[in-house]
């Protein structure tokens, strides 16, 4: 009966290893036909139509996609046989966002490039490799098309506010001439952002405004807004003044919501909202209230009840009494 049992045991030990060396041999096979370009093309015909009009066109796949080189392989591959080639046999699409490519694959063609620690002069403009690649982890933000032109998942083009972005974080003039190689400072570049489009009239406030102030002095702002933008820090605590006197400057940009989201209440308060405020609250150290209020401000009105008490458990200050009620011992 031992016996028996070993053989069975046996025989299951020799099912299983030969399943294991028939997984590693399928694993073998993709790997090695896997890895030829016309494998890629199977799926991304459109892409490898755009990698053969550019500079790029004799580069493997490999070559680009492979995060930190040969250490991404096994990963790399473990991902093209579970999920991608699956996909393809049931012809499903990618699902998946396009996926940067990494700043470590650019540099084994490009490294004296990235690896400078003076600008280069490329198309006008002056650029610091080693610094843009280290910050950014990738090229592709500034060589989105690079590797197959339009064809490219992800082919945004740069704009200089993500170049001025990059500047302020690490301390970096933002004059003209730091990157442009003209050299013309910001009164005489015109360098058109992504914001001035044929609707910039009526949409620019979605852009960044803070970058405004690269070609724009801030009285061009203020001419057409009547008010200083984009706001300074403390306007947040000072803007009431400004709100009361007029409220069209503010419905230039904000909605009645954005000032009512914030405050809690509606406001302006409407005409009648002082004789009914005590449903918006029920004390004097409300949130909402102490905002724009000091408790001082609900005791001028509170006060001034006929009788003795307090409204809403408000102390009502009393005057000193009169001299004639002192006593002779001044008690």
């Amino acid at each position: 009966m031992a016996s028996v049992r070993r053989r069975a045991s046996r025989r299951s030990l020799i099912a299983i290893l030969a399943v294991c060396a028939l997984g590693l041999l399928l694993v073998v096979a993709v790997s090695a036909l896997g890895s030829q370009r016309r494998v890629c093309v199977g799926c991304h015909e459109s892409a490898a139509e755009g990698l053969a009009k550019t500079s790029h066109s004799a580069v493997s796949c490999y070559d680009c996609h492979l995060e930190a080189g040969l250490w991404s392989y096994p990963t790399f591959k473990a991902n093209e046989v579970f999920r991608m080639y699956p996909q393809a046999l049931i012809g499903a699409e990618s699902t998946r966002t396009a996926v940067r490519t990494s700043a470590a694959a650019c540099a084994q063609c490009h490294q004296s490039t990235m690896k400078a620690t003076t600008p280069q002069s490329v198309r006008g403009l002056r650029i610091l490799h080693s610094a843009c690649a280290v910050s950014q982890g990738s090229c592709d933000p500034c060589h989105p098309t690079t590797g197959h032109g339009t064809e490219s998942r992800a082919a945004l083009t740069t704009t200089m506010s993500d170049c001025i972005r990059c500047h302020r974080e690490r301390s970096v003039s933002e004059e003209c001439g730091t990157c442009h190689q003209d050299g013309r400072d910001s009164s005489e570049l015109r360098v058109k952002p992504v914001t001035h489009t044929r609707t910039w009239n009526t949409l620019h406030g979605m852009g960044e405004l803070d970058q405004c102030s690269l070609c724009h002095a801030q009285k061009f702002c203020t001419e057409c807004h009547e008010v200083v933008v984009p706001h300074p820090a403390e306007f947040g605590r000072e803007h009431g003044e400004a709100a009361l006197e007029s409220r069209k400057v503010c419905s230039t940009c904000h909605r009645q919501v954005f000032c009512d989201s914030c405050h809690g209440v509606p406001m302006p308060h409407p005409a009648a909202y002082l004789q009914k405020h005590s449903k918006a609250t029920t004390t004097t150290a409300d949130p909402k209230c102490i905002r724009c209020h000091s408790g001082q401000d609900c005791d001028r009105c509170h006060a001034r009840h006929i009788h003795g008490g307090s409204a809403r458990g408000v102390p009502v200050p009393r005057p000193a009494p009169p001299a004639r009620y002192e006593s002779s011992d001044g008690s």
